[in-house]
């Protein structure tokens, strides 16, 4: 959980394992995969990168289509009982409760590997994506904060583990980064280490 830009997939690929996940054979529900695979979406994409341009209307034409695929995704994992991995803002408390909801009531325990960081260097890094990824990003530091301000209502409503993860400064070539942990809402212990 964090928002678009915030570091969801790069942060995973570095803690699958601590929640048990195999990257490598797990469903993955995560729109960044689908616009690179959507042949038209990403050849309007690689025109944007090749004349220094992004093609206004390009997202909100394919965002509808995406979030179709990324259901019937989630829907075919469910019905063959298939390991997950979302993606998520959960910026909009209301879609996040009904994604776990649904996600519970099918048999799987939920975790949450939650990621925070400074809002204007998501908003930054996202800008900077724009055009190879085909998409504005969000440029409202109000609606990227609301994720982090619903961390604690999303790790209530999980019935697993929970990470709450800051990525912080390179130091001598390794990322250091600020892990907090804990075990559902009622939370274990909490480890709050490096």
């Amino acid at each position: 959980m964090a928002p678009s830009a915030g570091g969801k997939t790069t942060v995973l690929s570095h803690l699958a394992d601590a929640f048990g996940v195999s990257l490598s054979t797990c469903a993955k529900c995560d729109g960044a995969i689908f616009r690179d695979f959507h042949d038209q979406y990403r050849l309007i994409c690689e025109n944007g990168v090749a004349n220094h341009g992004l093609w206004y209307n390009a997202w909100p034409a394919a965002k509808s289509v995406v979030q179709r695929a990324k259901k019937e995704v989630l829907r075919l994992a469910m019905a063959r009982k298939q390991e997950l991995v979302v993606s998520e803002t959960g910026a909009e408390l209301e879609n996040l409760t009904s994604l776990v909801a649904e996600l519970q009531k099918n048999g799987y325990k939920v975790s949450l590997l939650g990621i925070f960081a400074d809002p204007r260097s998501i908003m930054e890094r996202g800008i900077a994506r724009e055009i190879i990824d085909g998409k504005l990003y969000n440029r409202s530091l109000k609606k990227l904060k609301a994720t982090f301000q619903n961390f604690g209502k999303a790790i209530a409503l999980v019935d697993g583990s929970f990470k709450i993860v800051h990525p912080g400064i390179r130091k001598q070539g390794l990322r250091m980064w600020k892990i907090s942990i804990g075990l559902g809402p009622w939370g274990m212990e909490v480890y709050d280490g490096q």
